[in-house]
């Protein structure tokens, strides 16, 4: 085997959550168990909720609890300001189809052009268009 295949890339997974803790906390813990089986696994999460987790994150990270260490978290908008919204509101989930789809191809597409290519897509049932997503751009998808 040459260095080049020797030193391939890890798996990339890519875990996309709904922005509420009640789905926020089980993929995170995956998120942490794939990168504990080294995979590279980078959560993604609406803007407002990425500004809390990875603050908890580094905090964690600063502490004797390493568990968050090789997570990679990232944003995607959902056309809301951070500091006013609210997921709760009836139009919450068509703004984050909106505003999210494009946001998180941006993402899958930056990441691949630094040389992280995402190999999985990974979200939740209330983010079904995730997977559309991630099919425009031949890349495998699996619910949660």
């Amino acid at each position: 085997m040459s260095s080049m295949e020797s030193s391939r890339k890890m798996t990339h997974i890519l875990l996309v959550s709904f922005p509420a803790q009640g789905h926020i906390n089980p993929a995170l813990q995956l998120a942490k168990l794939l990168a504990r089986r080294g995979v590279r696994a980078t959560f993604v999460t609406a803007t407002h909720a990425h500004l809390v987790i990875s603050t908890a994150a580094l905090a964690a990270n600063n502490s004797s609890n390493n568990d968050n260490m090789n997570v990679h978290f990232a944003p995607i908008s959902d056309g809301f300001d951070p500091a006013t919204v609210d997921i709760f509101k009836p139009d919450y989930p068509q703004h984050l189809q909106e505003h999210g789809s494009r946001s998180l191809a941006d993402l899958l597409l930056s990441l691949a052009a630094s040389g992280q290519p995402v190999d999985c897509v990974v979200y939740n049932f209330l983010l079904p268009w995730v997977a559309d997503v991630a099919l425009e751009l031949s890349i495998p998808s699996a619910l949660l």
